[in-house]
């Protein structure tokens, strides 16, 4: 038994709405495909280390290209391709969790203390 993966749910076969918020609110490390923005900015909106998989660099549009570049250099995401994903993996386990949107979040916080 891997202790690393100790559910697996397959989103695109149980399509029930309350699936990925459950997922992502119950894992350490989300593993999402290359191929969709919305996946990954979900993704890092959570606040949970993202390991994004890339199949083929080759068949993503600039932008996506450009999407995971930039969220890579801020360290929102590490991205891994089959040959070396183990590895990556490996990597993001040992690292702490992000700190992205954490001036964001104490700015909202103390946001709605003067309103309320």
């Amino acid at each position: 038994s891997d202790s690393h993966c100790q559910l697996f749910v397959n989103g695109a076969e149980d399509r029930r709405p309350e699936v990925a918020a459950g997922m992502m609110s119950t894992a350490e490390i989300l593993i999402v495909s290359a191929d969709s923005i919305s996946m990954i900015s979900e993704a890092v909106a959570s606040g949970k280390k993202v390991l994004v998989l890339n199949f083929s660099d080759n068949g993503l549009p600039a932008k996506h290209r450009r999407f995971q570049e930039a969220l890579s250099r801020c360290q929102a995401i590490a991205a891994a391709n089959p040959g070396d994903f183990e590895a990556s993996y490996e990597k993001l386990v040992q690292n702490s969790s992000p700190r992205l949107f954490e001036k964001e979040k104490q700015e909202m916080i103390e946001s709605l203390r003067r309103i309320l």
